[in-house]
């Protein structure tokens, strides 16, 4: 937040949607590591990418499977959803100069990046009984 903020002959945004695309990796990645996730996926016959790992979304599922609420659950993976759209968003804004609508809403992808953060971590809490 602070590098999207300060000037510079680079974009603020850029920098700083750099390090919120580096953050929520991350977070995925250490709530829920490829070792952990692969026997899962692979009896549970979820998505794999082409080096035979966890895509993302199977990550996402993992996480949300203990939920037993149902309707929740389906929250929970929606706002997932989202986060992982926002990774997209992200890898896009790293190789563009110019992106009016990203600087102009960068406030609210940050929020959206701060939930997105918190719902991970509260999942990977319930999932690995912390």
């Amino acid at each position: 937040k602070a590098r999207a903020t300060s000037p510079g002959p680079d974009f603020g945004w850029t920098q700083g949607s750099a390090s919120m695309r580096k953050l929520l990796k991350g977070v995925l990645h250490t709530a829920a590591p490829n070792e952990i996730v692969l026997p899962w996926a692979r009896k549970n016959n979820k998505e794999l990418d082409r080096l035979g790992r966890p895509t993302r979304a199977t990550k996402a599922d993992w996480l949300c499977q203990h939920i037993a609420n149902e309707p929740y659950r389906d929250y929970l993976r929606a706002e997932l959803d989202v986060a992982l759209a926002l990774i997209s968003l992200l890898d896009t804004a790293q190789h563009v100069d110019e992106f009016p609508e990203f600087a102009d809403g960068y406030d609210m992808i940050v929020l959206r990046a701060e939930l997105a953060v918190r719902h991970i971590l509260t999942l990977w809490m319930m999932t690995s009984g912390h």
